[in-house]
Formats: structure tokens, C-alpha cells, sequence
């Protein structure tokens, strides 16, 4: 698939099996932490499946591919969690039902489905009609960071991988070490800008990273609101909650691609007291 991650070569060589031998499934779940960049796993994927080479890899030079890489491809159908929203909602689903009831421009209509396990039961419900039926050669992908919060029945109808995300040791001590640091200075009234100091300077953290350090600091929020506040907080509940929350929003802001320094700096202000 021309997309390399340590740990997983395994799912890649089977899923281009599939592909170059034409044994595509309607609809897979890719299963990961938010860390991982499952919807460049899913791009990678569905380029091999669109990619004319037809060997079950991509090229990354023809159209089709360069069209994937771009979001601009006409049969590849995106949802995501609204902005102003929590979950991913019924209507979306309807409105996607209407658009697969129209024929692709292509061999098939492709759907990606982020955040799927943030879906309300009306909306998982309406999709499972969907996965049941899938109209034409419709493939369905579902990116999640806990397969276990999809409803059974939806789970039953895809095809299920496990990705892993092997990060350098040293890279998640490094990490975590921020990630204390921040949390720490937010529960002291630390300011902003001292905030800002322990990430360093603008543009060298990595996306992954920084999801890495909003997975760790939410841990530590979510563990001092269970223990009541223990420790050198003063942390009150709806605090707690309150950051928690903030950092959930900038985890969402940096998988749909915005600007890292603007999401973290966000959450910064966000959680100055």
C-alpha cells in the first residue's frame, strides 16, 4: 500500500492481497488510538483499491490517486462529528443513504466514516440498514478508536483490524514528561505562555505527538476527578470535566487535519484558570 507503519505489515499485505485478487469485503473497521492517522491508513487503502495499477498497492502518481490524496475524489464520501456537535447523528447517515442511492462517477462509491464509535444509536441503527444492503459495490470503512462502542450487529458486518501504533520508547517518555508538565502548570494557574514553552517552538511538534501529550493529560485530568482531586490539585470536579472535555475537542481539531499549533494553543487558553 505504499504506506509504511512499523507493526502492521501484516494487515498491509493482506489487505493487498485482497485487493489485487478482487476479494474486497462491503465495509472494514480500522481500529486504532487517536494517535494513529487512521484516515491516511484508509486513504492508503481505498488508493489501492481505486489506483488502475490494480496490484493492490498505489502508485501515487495517476489521478486517481493524487485525487484520493487531495480529499477531492468524487466517489469517496467523508463523515466526520460536526463541529457543533458531539456525535455523529442520524441525518448524516439519511443524507449519506441519498447520496449511494446515486450511481458513482467511478466502479464504486467508497465511504469513510471517522470517529464511528461517536455515533448516536438512531444514526448506527440507519447505518446497519446500509451494511446490510450496501448498494452496487459500495465499500464502507469505519475508523474507531474503541471497536467496542459500535453496536454488535454493525461490528458483525465488517471486516475487523486492529492497527498498531509502535512509537519509539523514548518518543512516549518524552511525550508524557510534556504532557505532566502542562497538565501540572493548568491545575496551579500556570500562565499561558509558560505553557507554551514546555512544547517548544512553533511547528516542531509532530500531530501524533501532540495527540499523544492531549491522550496523556486528559488520563490525568480523568484520574483526579475519579480519586476527588488528590495530590496537588485543587481540581474541581466541573473543572475536571471542563478540561477533559477541552482536550477531546483539540484531539478532534488535530485528526481533521487543522493547524497543530492552533489546536494546542486553543486548548491552552481553554484550560488556563
Amino acid at each position: 500500500m505504499n504506506f509504511h507503519i512499523e507493526g502492521n505489515e501484516g494487515i498491509i499485505s493482506r489487505l493487498e492481497d485482497r485487493v489485487a485478487n478482487g476479494r474486497l469485503s462491503h465495509a472494514y473497521i480500522f481500529e486504532a488510538p487517536a494517535a494513529f492517522d487512521k484516515t491516511g491508513f484508509a486513504k492508503s487503502f481505498i488508493k489501492g483499491i481505486l489506483c488502475p495499477d490494480g496490484r493492490g498497492e498505489n502508485c501515487g502518481r495517476c489521478s486517481s490517486c493524487i485525487k484520493v490524496d487531495h480529499d477531492g475524489h468524487e466517489d469517496i464520501i467523508y463523515i466526520d462529528i460536526p463541529e457543533d456537535r458531539q456525535h455523529i447523528v442520524a441525518d448524516q447517515i439519511k443524507e449519506l443513504q441519498l447520496r449511494l442511492s446515486v450511481k458513482p462517477f467511478g466502479s464504486r462509491n467508497i465511504v469513510v466514516i471517522r470517529n464511528a464509535d461517536y455515533m448516536v444509536d438512531a444514526a448506527a441503527n440507519k447505518l446497519l440498514k446500509t451494511l446490510e444492503e450496501p448498494p452496487g459495490d459500495t465499500i464502507i470503512i469505519l475508523l474507531s478508536e474503541n471497536m467496542e462502542e459500535l453496536l454488535p450487529t454493525i461490528r458483525s458486518r465488517c471486516v475487523k483490524f486492529s492497527l498498531d501504533m509502535s512509537l519509539n520508547n523514548e518518543v512516549k517518555g518524552k511525550d508524557a514528561e510534556k504532557a505532566e508538565k502542562i497538565a501540572e502548570l493548568s491545575l496551579r494557574g500556570g500562565s499561558f505562555c509558560d505553557m507554551c514553552c514546555i512544547i517548544g517552538r512553533s511547528g516542531t511538534t509532530s500531530r501524533e505527538n501532540a495527540i499523544n501529550i492531549l491522550d496523556r493529560i486528559q488520563q490525568i485530568y480523568r484520574d483526579m476527578v475519579v480519586c476527588g482531586g488528590t495530590g496537588v490539585s485543587l481540581l474541581k470536579d466541573e473543572d475536571g470535566y471542563k478540561f477533559i472535555h477541552a482536550a477531546e475537542t483539540a484531539k478532534r481539531r488535530l485528526q481533521k487535519g487543522r493547524s497543530i499549533d492552533n489546536c494546542i494553543r486553543r486548548f491552552f487558553l481553554d484550560i488556563c484558570r
